[in-house]
């Protein structure tokens, strides 16, 4: 009984699991952020292209 109120009473778990929360809201933006920008300077690349040639 007392490893289960010494568990329960253990605040670390709560805390990773708030930081994993946080890194994956943030990873996610960045992945939206960089699709979106690389679609964008890949649409430069042929106008790029055929002002060299």
């Amino acid at each position: 009984m007392r490893r289960l109120r010494l568990f329960w009473m253990d605040r670390g778990g709560a805390t990773a699991l708030e930081y994993a929360l946080i890194s994956g809201m943030v990873s996610t933006g960045l992945i939206a952020a960089f699709s979106s920008i690389g679609s964008q300077v890949a649409g430069k690349f042929p106008s790029i292209s055929s002002a060299l040639n």
